[in-house]
Order: structure tokens, then sequence, then C-alpha cells
């Protein structure tokens, strides 16, 4: 299945969660570095992610971006979509429990 405009940055805000660099971004959404950088952009623009700079220049999803996450999961499983898969939940909450 094909990943929606909105699925893929929903995935790109999961990435970054608590910070990850743009190379980890699009490794990990399997996209270009272009794609992944204008998506970036766009979602700073929006409020949803900020850019960090510490030894590394890193991304971290902000409190607007986790609402977004939240209430973009509950919309697809409200509707039946499987744009966000349980395995991707679940790999979330396991990078959680170990930071």
């Amino acid at each position: 299945m094909s990943r929606s405009k909105l699925g893929f940055l929903a995935h790109v805000l999961e990435t970054a969660g608590s910070g990850a660099t743009r190379e980890r971004i699009a490794s990990e959404s399997n996209a270009s570095h272009k794609l992944v950088g204008r998506s970036l952009g766009l979602l700073e623009n929006l409020n949803l992610l900020i850019e960090k700079h510490n030894s590394q220049t890193s991304f971290v999803t902000t409190d607007r971006g986790h609402q977004f996450l939240h209430d973009y999961e509950k919309l697809t499983k409200q509707l039946g979509i499987d744009d966000y898969p349980t395995w991707r939940r679940a790999l979330c909450k396991y990078r959680l429990a170990f930071k």
C-alpha cells in the first residue's frame, strides 16, 4: 500500500519524536533527502516540528505535532484506514520506553 502525503508527514513527525537527524528521518521513512527536506520545512512552518542545533542538527516534534499525531491516529482508526500501521505505533512506544 502506498502512503498518503498526510501519512508520510505523520511518519516524519513520529520518527522525529524527541529528536532525530535529517539522515535518520530519511532512512526510516525510506524517502529521498530532497523529499524529507521539503517535508521538514513544511512541518516547521506549521509549528509541528522544530530544528535544534546541538552537536548535531536534529528535529524534534512539538507538542502541537504530538497532538496532530494523536488526532491523525484517531481519525484513521475511525475511518478504517490502514495508513498508520500497528507496527509503527509499537515501535514508537518501544523507542519512548528506552530513551
